[in-house]
């Protein structure tokens, strides 16, 4: 009964004149560009400037050309005229991303990573971000307006049986816009990505680390995404209804569909229990939607760990 969204957004945005303008460098000569004019030497000098692009592994940063071929400028590198919450993203990754809670919307951050230039055969392999904290559920990507072709981004969510595959072409989505626009896409920490390989220009994108604020200051509510939360509310009714259904009582067990960062080191069983408490507190859309409507229907509801035990016993 749970409708199941795609676990990203994309779109594009027309900004104004100003807010395409990069100011970078690494020293104190640094250099200005603007991305709705920019030339090829231009963008050049940008992608000469990075430095060759590492990844996470086993929680250090690893360089490898034959997994990731890319360059980077690291936050303190470059500056830019706007944010996202100055262009209206943060409300619409809100609205498309979360779902609202019982009382108030959710306060999110986004916190400047990382500027990438992806030249000619430049490409990211397929991988799932490491999250920099329990907070942290997703990612942002912004793609500025630079002549390019290829680079599309392919979205995956894998089960044990099946795979489902979304595509986020920047290239064609920049191409199609009438005046020169940034385009975005947003999506879960725990969705596997890949950067096909750059065909000709340069792909250039500036990475935002998406986190729950730690403030609890409400803000005005999003239009929340259609989730099927009646249907679903009504069906699990149905079965409490019914005489026949675990007549004695019994547990159900939900399981989630996300995954999400919890902290590994609880030095007690009271930080270990306030650990799970707080992954509650931070459930994304269907995962959510089914913890909320338990509630509502004042069944005993909480997150638990379960583990396989994959012992032999004679």
């Amino acid at each position: 009964a749970v409708v199941r969204k795609p676990p990203y957004c994309q779109g594009t945005i027309h900004l104004p004149v100003d807010d395409y303008t990069l100011f970078y460098g690494k020293d104190a000569m640094a250099r200005r560009l603007d991305f709705s004019n920019a030339s090829p030497e231009e963008l050049q000098h940008l992608a000469e400037t990075c430095d060759p692009a590492t990844f996470g592994l086993g929680g250090e940063d690893v360089y490898d050309e034959t997994y990731r071929k890319a360059g980077k400028l690291d936050a303190s590198d470059f500056m830019l005229r706007f944010t996202p919450e100055t262009v209206g993203l943060l409300d619409v990754i809100r609205a498309e991303l979360l779902v609202e809670g019982r009382s108030s919307a959710k306060s999110i951050r986004a916190e400047l990573y990382k500027l990438n230039v992806y030249g000619p055969e430049a490409f990211f392999k397929p991988h799932v971000d490491t999250p920099r904290s329990e907070l942290m559920f997703g990612s942002l990507v912004v793609v500025f307006p630079t002549a390019h072709e290829g680079g599309a981004l392919k979205l995956r969510e894998r089960d044990a049986r099946n795979v489902q595959e979304w595509t986020f072409d920047s290239a064609a989505l920049l191409a199609q816009a009438v005046q020169p626009s940034i385009a975005y896409v947003a999506f879960y920490s725990d969705v596997e990505h890949e950067v096909m390989p750059v065909q000709s220009g340069h792909r250039v994108t500036v990475t935002y680390n998406l986190y729950y604020a730690e403030d609890t200051t409400p803000l005005p509510a999003a239009q929340p995404v259609p989730t099927n939360e009646h249907t679903f509310r009504s069906k699990v009714q149905a079965l409490l209804d019914d005489p026949t259904f675990l007549p004695e009582g019994g547990n159900l067990m939900f399981l989630l569909r996300h995954q999400y960062p919890m902290a590994t080191t609880p030095k007690g069983r009271t930080e270990a229990r306030k650990a799970l408490k707080d992954v509650a507190a931070h459930l994304k859309v269907t995962d959510a939607l089914v913890l909320k409507v338990m509630g509502d229907l004042s069944l005993d509801a909480s997150l638990k760990i379960v583990y396989q035990d994959t012992t032999a016993y004679k």
